[in-house]
């Protein structure tokens, strides 16, 4: 198999089939895209491979059809694959990635989302945040995207925010042709539709960063209005 790491970015994909749980520590990490079959029809199968995926983890009981669709793109990509039978296995293969780049938090002092910024001995590299950017799975909205890269931000001790990382996608996406599929090719009233999600996610990213800098400004108010008190304390 060849060689995987999530060192230098990238995700896990887990599909899951009925019967088989995703384990939970897995369920809502930046790292791991936690995906149902039934959720997809045969001519769907496309969507279970982002485009920052480095693996695909499935499981048994799929639908006959489906699994032999998912087989053939599976070869065509040159994706690689692996069959997990139950939580456990899944859980131990995911660890294998993960760990290496964010552990867990646990009784012994494992590492938690948001460790990396507090230590200071950790400086962000030179083009981190374009890095961080090119892991935009294209397949999801802004807002989503932002999300999670600002969650993989943190674990890996980059500075930035919500919103810069929206307005870095939604530049991105703008002028690097990266959508899934050109305008052109998409019918008129799909693509009326993926202008109204465009427009709604270019709002949503605009509101995080109207609430940002709400907070920044309320937080400074706090700490105006705190001082004056102080001052008029010691004018008494």
């Amino acid at each position: 198999m060849t060689e995987v790491t999530l060192k230098d970015g990238g995700i896990i994909t887990l599909l899951l089939a009925d019967g088989v749980d995703c384990p939970a520590e897995y369920t809502n990490h930046p790292l791991v895209r936690v995906l149902e079959v039934g959720k997809f029809g045969v001519e769907d199968v496309e969507k279970c491979f982002a485009s920052n995926s480095r693996l695909l983890i499935t499981t048994p009981h799929m639908p006959q059809k489906f699994y032999e669709r998912l087989q053939a793109e599976v070869h065509r990509r040159k994706a690689v694959w692996l069959f997990r039978k139950n939580a456990e296995a899944i859980e131990q293969e995911i660890d294998k990635y993960v760990r290496p780049v964010l552990k867990p938090a646990s009784n012994n002092g494992g590492a938690k989302i948001g460790d990396a910024v507090k230590n200071k001995n950790l400086i962000a590299p030179k083009g981190a945040i374009q890095e961080l950017i090119a892991q935009d799975d294209t397949n999801k909205s802004i807002a989503e995207e932002s999300r999670r890269l600002f969650k993989i931000a943190q674990v890996k001790g980059i500075t930035t925010t919500v919103s810069s990382i929206a307005q870095a996608i939604s530049k991105k996406r703008r002028h690097g042709g990266q959508t899934a599929r050109p305008a052109s090719a998409v019918n008129p009233e799909v693509n009326k539709r993926l202008g109204v999600l465009k427009i709604l996610d270019d709002a949503i990213a605009g509101f995080t960063l109207v609430r940002e800098y709400v907070a920044k400004v309320e937080g400074e108010n706090e700490a105006l209005t705190e001082k004056l008190e102080k001052f008029r304390k010691l004018l008494d």
